[in-house]
């Protein structure tokens, strides 16, 4: 059995080493460039990066202009060198879906783009594994297999295999953790690797989102497996190259997910958290690391914390729209740095070892042959002889120890052969006992209940005995080969007792049916009986009516030769005839009646005969119970030795550990009487903390903390909602000026119609001041989202720090009460708003209603009379408005300014006027969004000057500061 352990030589094999995380930062993309959206990452140098003013640093950041050939040389190259010496090496590559990880990973590539300058890591590393083989002295001592796997639904399924095969289980071993039943596929170059790789990839399941049209639903594992055989130079060993894509983290709010790709996306991020929650727990230095809360964990045991050259590239995107993902992407990263893997070469610890004893034999024996050669022939004398007789003792002894060490080498591959030789014999007599068992699944009946139940309780009783811990490796090898044996006897017993139960039923069934066949048959006997002896009567009736049939017909013919028919004789004729008629349909009942018995006597012989069998097959499974009762009995005779041989190596370990115990407790005492002394110090000293503190907190004014912290709130949230105003308005305005910029390319003033009013130069001249203004206006707006992104973010950092200074039930208690009355107040004003508003809307129907009276009267052309305005002032004035529009920053286009000249009071009378809530959305519609959201300089002057938080105050400068320059450009 091949065992992982260092390379003799190997210094460094053991040392702890980080894992290698890079950044890679995709390109925006075409939709995030049509909506105007800007990049949210600062570079600093190439290996820094700053997002919402946090900076990370990683060991390489690759910045959208990166090829892949930077990220090969960068992130896996180095990883060929480290395989062919027999250590595992693997690739991760994270971050949110569409941000480019199977581009990176180049898990789609195929046989037409393997030679492509865009082609991902996997066909890069193939090839160099190839390369590198092709380059050996012996290249036939090495052998190179690929295997892929996928994790879909927290399912592994193989990819390779010859048809899509069932979820495959996950079980560990020595060598670590594996895939059971995986298939794996020897291949000779990078066109076989890269044939496996698209097959893979092409049962793969995808799926398309809001965020991208091919999004990965499950995490996909190629596997390239490296097999060196040993040689005269260097042991043998097997290194493994897992390439693993992730599934992307998703939101469902940005990709629409629903139906199942809502659940796909919901199985993704609970892997992907469990992945967090073990690079989490890994980072921090826990005990327990949470491996198999996922199949993703369990199979990237030894890649995190474990035996492998590990390198995660976390792929991000640079659009301030996915600024949070891309935040919690490099937090991710940042995480994983800290994780350490002990990587050593995976080589035959005994072939090692021969392996350096051989090198040390050879060296002596060049070292004789060096000696022996370099002296001169000629006669050695006596003194020289005594003087090389220390040199051949010493090389003598040397020979001896060698082959001493040859041969201890050789019985420990003979006692290596012996195990494997007993494993593989245990493993038949599993399998023959399976046969067994299967073959005793039968029927069976008449065992005793009780009996199996005294088994099963003292089976189990000698089980939990045999658990115990032993010094002798032996007698526990011997003592789990029982426990499985006498585990699968138990298990035929349950099997067997169960089928009795089962025949016992059908027995029963049987035995019914044949009463119930009996009866039947003997009822259609009696009916058969019957029925016979009526057709006897009813054939001899048939018979003399035939005759008297016969008679009356001769009658009839000599009466019909007289010339006189008789009506009595006709009558009596047809009477007859329906008789016969009648007859004949009972004798056809009564032949239905006897096949009818006839099929109930053949269903009567099969149900005997399986009578029969069942109860020949009972009698085979009482003699098979029987040989598996007294099988029982022998392997308990052995549990029973073997438990013996245990209790009293259990009880000299207890008499040894009682002693330790005493010896333990003695200085416990110490140690307790120790910690009193410590516990009581410290007890003064907390309750003079206490007593300082308390001192300290009754000067916290909690009222105005509580109103502070949720004033702050309200700001953050009021922030937020300007925000996203900010990012529909910018996006509006960079439409606009897109489309402005269009009209005046494609557009020229020459091709106009002649009716314009104003000259060419003149309308160039208003379109570049539109441009001007626009493009103004987008760079105001993109100065403060960052500036109010970089505030909102500073004081969300830690929303449960507000409750730290609340450590004391009364002060919790002033300020629960204190919310109580903020939330009553607050109730109250809703009250009475509601009803302030229900009085207004009753105003404003009566008014209407009296518009609608003065429009009846026809006083309405005083108005028509005052609001008369001339086309082409009309005209003028549009086209002052929309300017100042511009400049303002409003979002509403010159064509959305309704003409007041065409609009009657008719018109207007028919729309529904409008409720208070309607009027300020209409009315925000058209005003710009900074005079609506930020226009709290008027009411809640008072109230925002009075927080006392960072966030009010910055909020409030930002606003006036933004309104100053708005009005100087009205100006």
């Amino acid at each position: 059995m091949e065992v992982t352990m260092p390379v003799p030589g190997v210094k460094d094999a053991m040392a702890s080493i980080p894992v290698k995380v890079c950044v890679r930062v995709r390109p925006l993309s075409g939709k995030e460039q049509r909506e105007g959206s800007k990049e949210c990452l600062e570079f600093h140098g190439d290996t820094q990066v700053a997002i919402s003013g946090r900076f990370f640093a990683f060991d390489h950041i690759f910045n959208p202009r990166s090829s892949q050939d930077n990220v090969y040389d960068a992130c896996a190259s180095h990883l060929i060198e480290n395989l062919f010496k027999g250590f595992n090496c693997t690739i991760l590559a994270y971050g949110q879906t569409g941000s480019g990880k199977t581009f990176t990973m180049g898990t789609e590539e195929t046989t037409d783009s393997i030679s492509s300058a865009a082609r991902g890591i996997i066909p890069r590393m193939v090839e160099s594994i190839f390369t590198r083989v092709a380059a050996m002295e012996d290249p036939s001592l090495f052998t190179v297999a690929v295997s892929m796997l996928e994790i879909y639904d927290e399912k592994v399924y193989d990819l390779l295999g010859e048809q899509r095969s069932e979820p495959l289980a996950i079980r560990e071993n020595n060598k670590g953790v594996y895939v059971q039943e995986l298939s794996v596929n020897s291949v000779r170059s990078l066109t076989d690797t890269m044939r496996y790789l698209e097959r893979g990839c092409g049962l793969r399941k995808k799926g398309g989102t809001a965020m991208n049209e091919q999004s990965s639903r499950s995490h996909a594992v190629f596997s390239v497996v490296v097999q060196k055989t040993e040689d005269d130079e260097a042991p043998s060993f097997e290194a493994k190259l897992h390439l693993v894509d992730l599934a992307g983290s998703e939101r469902l709010k940005k990709t629409m997910a629903e139906g199942e790709r809502k659940k796909e996306g919901i199985r993704i991020n609970e892997g992907l958290l469990a992945l967090g929650n073990v690079i989490s727990a890994l980072s921090d230095g826990l005990k327990h690391i949470p491996y198999r809360n996922s199949c993703i964990t369990r199979i990237l045991q030894d890649s995190l914390g474990g035996n492998s050259y590990t390198v995660m590239i976390a792929c991000v995107s640079p659009a301030e729209s996915n600024n949070e993902e891309t935040l919690s992407t490099l937090r991710y990263a940042d995480r994983t740095k800290k994780i350490k893997n002990n990587p050593v070469v995976n080589t035959d610890p005994t072939s090692a070892a021969l392996k350096q004893l051989q090198e040390e034999n050879r060296a002596l024996k060049r070292e004789i042959l060096r000696l022996k050669a370099s002296a001169p022939e000629r006669e050695i004398d006596s003194d020289e002889d005594e003087a090389l007789d220390p040199v051949t003792s010493s090389d003598a002894e040397m020979e001896k120890k060698v082959v001493e060490l040859e041969e201890m080498c050789y019985r420990h591959l003979k006692e290596k052969a012996d195990l494997v030789s007993k494993h593989l014999q245990a493993t038949d007599l599993v399998e023959k006992l399976n046969a067994k068992i299967e073959s005793a699944r039968a029927l069976l009946e008449n065992v005793n209940e009780d009996n199996i139940n005294e088994l099963k309780e003292l089976m189990c009783v000698e089980v939990e005995e045999i658990n115990v811990s032993s010094h002798s490796i032996q007698a526990e090898d011997a003592m789990d080969d029982q426990d499985h044996s006498i585990e699968v006897v138990v298990q035929s017993i349950h099997s067997i007792n169960g089928d009795v139960e089962r025949l016992k039923d059908m027995v029963e069934a049987r035995q019914k049916a044949v009463v119930e066949a009996a009866e039947k048959n003997e009822k259609f006997s009696q009916q058969y009986n019957e029925s016979r002896e009526e057709i006897r009567k009813l054939n001899a009736e048939i018979n003399k009516l035939l005759e008297e049939k016969e008679s009356l017909n001769r009658k009839l013919r000599e009466i019909t030769n007289c010339g006189k028919v008789s009506d009595e004789y006709r009558r009596r004729l047809k009477e007859l005839e329906r008789e016969q008629f009648a007859l004949k349909l009972k004798l056809k009942e009564y032949a239905r009646y006897e096949s009818l018995k006839k099929e109930s006597d053949k269903a009567l012989a099969r149900a005997r005969s399986e009578l029969e069998s069942a109860k020949k097959m009972r009698v085979d499974m009482t003699k098979k119970l029987r040989i598996e009762s007294a099988k029982y009995m022998r392997m308990k005779t052995l549990l029973d030795r073997a438990s013996a041989q245990i209790q009293r190596a259990e009880r000299k370990r207890e008499f040894e550990a009682a002693a330790s115990k005493r010896t333990h407790e003695m200085q416990l005492n110490v140690m307790r009487r120790k910690l009193a002394d410590a516990q009581a110090q410290a007890k003064r000293l907390q309750m003079q903390f206490s007593k300082q503190r308390n001192k300290a907190r009754k000067n916290v004014d909690v009222p105005a903390y509580v109103k502070g912290e949720l004033d702050v709130a309200v700001n953050i949230w009021e922030t937020e909602q300007v925000l996203k105003q900010y990012a529909e308005q910018r996006k509006k305005l960079e439409a606009q000026r897109k489309r402005l910029h269009q009209q005046q390319k494609c557009e020229p003033f020459s091709k106009r119609r002649k009716t314009d009013v104003s000259p060419p130069k003149e309308d160039s001249d208003d379109i570049e001041g539109e441009l001007n203004a626009l493009q103004h206006a987008i760079d105001v707006r993109q100065q403060e989202i960052a500036q109010l992104e970089e505030r909102c973010t500073e004081h969300r950092k830690n929303p449960d720090d507000r409750w730290k200074v609340f450590d004391t039930i009364e002060l919790c208690y002033v300020a629960l009460k204190n919310l109580f009355e903020l939330g009553e107040k607050s109730r109250i004003d809703g009250v009475v708003k509601n009803k302030k508003i229900t009085e207004l809307g009753r105003e404003l129907k009566e008014k209407n209603e009296e518009i609608q009276d003065l429009i009846r009267s026809g006083r309405t052309r005083r108005v028509s009379e005052s609001v008369d305005i001339s086309s082409d002032n009309i005209v003028d004035h549009k086209r002052r408005r929309g300017s100042r529009v511009l400049r303002h920053g409003y979002v509403d286009t010159l064509e959305a300014i309704p003409d007041e000249g065409d609009v009657s009071f008719e018109d207007r009378n028919d729309e529904k006027f409008p409720t208070p809530t309607e009027y300020r959305v209409r009315r925000r519609d058209i005003k710009p969004v900074m005079e609506t959201k930020l226009d709290f300089d008027q009411d809640q002057d008072e109230d925002v000057e009075n927080l006392g938080s960072p966030l009010g105050g910055s909020i409030l400068s930002s606003a006036k500061r933004l309104k100053t320059q708005i009005d100087l450009t009205d100006a």
